[in-house]
């Protein structure tokens, strides 16, 4: 028997379905010259055997005003009329016919055993209602017309199926049986609610939730996830704690019959990923000796998984993840490993001694801090965006650190492409160890293309690309900037979306390739560009105090442009005469008419290094096309002769620095060179000149080692723990590994007499010892390792490193590492734990009449490698050490000091 979908569903479809958009399957071009194309989802109907006849034209009808889509941007359509020569179609006309002439739907339910989609499609007039805006400009379409196929898919039940679908659900929801899946965390549980669906269909009409009457249903996990605990409470489905949660999928499902009826009942599937939910605690680096470290949270070794987070999330002792996916959250990473996040805040600050690495960041706001420490841990980042509004912000900084004396880069600092809609805040010390991608703003909130971000450039020295969608710029009094092209466009904010003029703000030094920009702000910096490369689209007639500087400018060039009449906007040094001209479309243009040379300007910016190889630095002319008057020349000078020589050319507009006789530790200590060119004439600095031009300089910092090392006399043979003999290289480049508190030897010659003097860069790293005094030839030496493990310091002769010495691990533990006093008489019992128990042990004194040993014979030799060993003060007045030695080898525990 037939049955008809009746008309009486229309309101309850036409509720559900005006807040979802509808779809066309072939794209369409408007009228009018518009090429608008788009596209929509389909609509979704549920129908069951039972139901009544139905409408389609009326489901569409009763739902305009509908949108669609265009490149991600929404269009709106005002009406939507059928075609009158155009009918429904049925994909499936043996389930489902459409009369041609009501659009009236059949259903054959003898043909409807299981659950069966049927899609119907009909042409439709549709007409746009609103403006379409494509991110920079907007094209209005209203009342443009264009032909579009809509697309009605119907999931029809035989009356009274059940459906298994994923909790919390509040409503049966068509797109859920359609993907009738749940996935979850390896801590996560997952529950499944069962539906009956019956009568005349929609949605929500006439469907049952079935949670409380189970019986007679029968529910069943498939697959191989054994960690996985089914219950028969609604479905429900919980994930076992700790490291044995296996992943993968498992079906769910339910058979039989149900309260005595025969049922269809459709499955469900359950995906347990290798992921982590983190709603709280702390997040551990755990450290077992003999397995691997592992990152551990709440009991789960959760090393390298992603992590989708409800609350703050930090990283700070090395821990290793996967993504971390916290919207709402604060994440912070100290130090440690982490793939791409997203979350409301993020900072990155490496306050560790290990290198930092972190994914792409998706957040509202963004704090990068590189490590503070000389020649420090890296911190590197991926790509970054923070663009949710104009109150979101970007903020990078890298840092600067003294080492022996000398001014040193600290952590290098590297991150990708940055994007904002807010705030980008750039800071680098005068040595920048920061390394950057592409910099874009992001475009706004109304037509004509607004850029709601900002940059600043707080201080350092940075080499930039295009700055794309910035609505303002500024580089700050310290800020040395050279980027590509600049324009700040139209300037707005999600609040007030009328114009807010945009602007370049230049206190320090800017070298663009282009600039466009309604404003430039009341400063005092340096713009360099080339000829006829700044546009100004609205400033008024005053002057900005900007000193503007045209490369290679020459008499007949045009200096920049102007919507205004203004040929005082710039300080421009040199330009003796500028003529300005109206275009004809408010648009000025002002061309230099006569130069002057007034002096130069040092092209090299902030604090230049210099290394053992020296480096050259330069000047530029002002005007750039100039030269200096008949007698006037370019003398080069430096306030420490001492630390470097100077090369000028020929011409004087260059100069080689070449640092001298400095050492590893640097020249006195000192890092305040300045190099200076000043224009001469007569002997005498050459007065008739700009005075910010007469004279130009920049400061240097002196890196590196000795530009020649001296030549290495000696040669030097460490024998090692195995009895192995290590020539070690004359360049010093050799790294010797010591245990920890173990001694090394090591005979050192010469071919010639040489004086001897033996040392270590660090004393508390390495100890000393002699055990043949030199003869002028040759002698017998010592290295200690006293260090921390992993430390180095280098070992010196005469001023000469002969090899590095690297801390390496013991193979014990002891619960005594300090030195002690020990008064006569007094017994001190101490722990030792071996790594491998099976080793030889036994343990002494330097002087065993002055602290004598003694060992409990019960515990010896220990199967489990654990040691308690006593020593006792015999003589007072005395420093004594405790050894112990494992496969004959001796290692070093404390000294004793012994009193009376």
């Amino acid at each position: 028997m037939n049955k008809k979908v009746s008309k009486a569903l229309a309101a309850v479809l036409s509720a559900a379905m005006a807040a979802s958009a509808f779809a066309m399957s072939t794209s369409a071009s408007f009228a009018a010259g518009s090429d608008v194309q788009f596209s929509v989802k389909d609509i979704p109907l549920t129908l069951t055997t039972k139901s009544d006849d139905y409408d389609l034209d009326t489901l569409i009808t009763s739902n305009n005003p509908v949108t669609a889509t265009k490149d991600g941007q929404e269009l709106v359509l005002d009406t939507l009329q059928p075609i009158t020569d155009e009918n429904w179609v049925s994909s499936n006309e043996k389930i489902a016919k459409v009369d041609p002439v009501n659009g009236t739907v059949t259903i054959a339910d003898d043909a409807v055993t299981s659950r069966q989609t049927v899609t119907f499609t009909r042409k439709y007039q549709a007409t746009v209602k609103d403006p379409y805006e494509n991110g920079t400009h907007t094209e209005t379409n209203k009342g443009d017309t264009a032909v579009v196929t809509i697309k009605i898919v119907a999931s029809i039940y035989p009356d009274g199926s059940y459906v298994i679908l994923p909790a919390p659900t509040s409503t049966y929801d068509e797109a859920s049986v359609i993907d009738s899946n749940k996935t979850v965390s390896i801590n996560e549980t997952a529950n499944f609610n069962v539906y009956k669906i019956e009568g005349k269909g929609g949605w929500g009409t006439d469907i049952t939730d079935v949670e409380n009457s189970l019986s007679g249903l029968q529910y069943a996990v498939s697959n191989n996830l054994t960690t996985i605990d089914n219950t028969t409470n609604k479905g429900q489905t919980a994930a076992q704690p700790t490291n044995n949660v296996k992943t993968g999928s498992a079906t769910i499902t339910a058979t039989a019959t149900a309260n005595g009826e025969d049922a269809e009942i459709q499955s469900a599937s359950l995906t347990v990923e290798n992921s982590f939910l983190y709603d709280g605690g702390t997040i551990d680096v755990v450290k077992n000796y003999g397995e691997d470290t592992r990152t551990e949270s709440d009991g789960y070794n959760i090393t390298g998984m992603d992590i989708e987070a409800t609350a703050n999330v930090t990283l700070d002792e090395g821990e290793i993840v996967g993504d971390i996916k916290a919207p709402n959250q604060v994440v912070t990473i100290n130090d440690g490993t982490a793939e791409n996040i997203e979350a409301a805040q993020v900072t990155v600050s490496n306050t560790s001694d290990n290198d930092v690495t972190v994914g792409n960041i998706d957040a509202d706001e963004v704090t990068i801090t590189g490590s503070t420490k000389a020649n420090g841990p890296a911190t590197t980042v991926g790509n970054v965006t923070a663009d949710v509004d104009n109150s979101s912000y970007v903020t990078v900084t890298s840092s600067e650190a003294t080492e022996n004396g000398q001014t040193v880069g600290a952590g290098d600092v590297t991150v990708g492409n940055i994007t904002t809609s807010g705030t980008l805040t750039l800071s680098a010390d005068t040595i920048n160890t920061m390394t950057l991608g592409n910099l874009s703003g992001v475009q706004g909130y109304y037509e004509d293309c607004p850029y709601t971000a900002d940059l600043v450039v707080k201080k350092g020295t940075f080499n930039l690309n295009d700055l794309l969608y910035f609505g303002s710029v500024t580089i700050n009094d310290g800020a040395y900037v050279t980027a590509g092209a600049i324009d700040t466009g139209t300037k707005g904010t999600a609040d007030d979306k009328s114009t807010v003029d945009s602007k370049v703000t230049v206190n320090g030094r800017l070298t663009a390739d282009s600039i466009k920009t309604y404003d430039f702000a009341n400063a005092t910096g340096t713009v360099i560009v080339p000829v006829n490369s700044v546009e100004v689209t609205g400033t008024d007639d005053t002057n900005s105090g900007v000193t503007l500087l045209v490369k290679d400018a020459k008499v007949g060039d045009v200096l920049y442009t102007s919507t205004k009449s203004n040929d005082d906007l710039f300080v421009m040094p040199g330009v003796k005469a500028l003529e300005g001209k109206d275009s004809g479309k408010n648009v000025y243009t002002y061309t230099v008419t006569d130069l002057e040379f007034r002096g130069v300007l040092m092209e090299q910016t902030g604090t230049v290094e210099v290394g053992t190889a020296g480096t050259t630095l330069s000047v530029v002319k002002i005007p750039f096309t100039t030269n200096p008057p008949a007698g006037v020349s370019i003398v080069w000078e430096t306030n420490k002769p001492d630390s470097v020589t100077l090369t000028p050319s020929a011409d004087g507009l260059s100069c080689k620095v070449t640092p001298v006789g400095y050492t590893e530790n640097n020249l006195n200590g000192s890092n305040d060179v300045t190099v200076t060119a000043s224009l001469y004439k007569d002997g005498k600095p050459y007065s008739e000149l700009d005075t910010q031009y007469a004279s130009t300089s920049v400061d240097l910092t002196l890196t590196g080692k000795a530009p020649e090392a001296p030549a290495n006399p000696f040669t030097v043979v460490v024998t090692n723990a195995e009895g192995e003999k290590i020539t070690c290289a004359a360049d010093g480049s050799t790294v010797i590994e010591v245990p920890q508190s173990m001694a090394f030897n090591f005979d050192i010659s010469s071919e010639e007499t040489q004086p001897f003097d033996y040392t270590v860069g660090n004393g508390s790293i390495g100890g000393t010892n002699t055990n043949t005094v030199w003869n002028g030839t040759s002698g017998q030496y010592q290295i200690y390792a006293a260090g921390a493990v992993g430390s180095e310091t280098g070992a010196y002769v005469n001023g000469i490193k002969i090899f590095t010495l690297k801390v390496t691990d013991r193979p014990f533990e002891s619960d005594t590492t300090l030195n002690m006093d020990l008064k006569v008489g007094q017994k001190y019992q101490f722990e030792i734990t071996l790594d491998d128990p099976a080793a030889p042990f036994t343990f002494l004194t330097a002087d065993g009449a002055a602290l004598s040993t003694s060992y409990n014979p019960d515990t010896y030799p220990a199967e489990n490698g654990k040691y308690y060993c006593s020593v006792t003060a015999q003589q007072a007045g005395r420093d004594i050490g405790v050894y112990c030695v494992i496969d004959g080898k001796t290692y070093k525990i404390f000294t004793a000091h012994t009193v009376a």
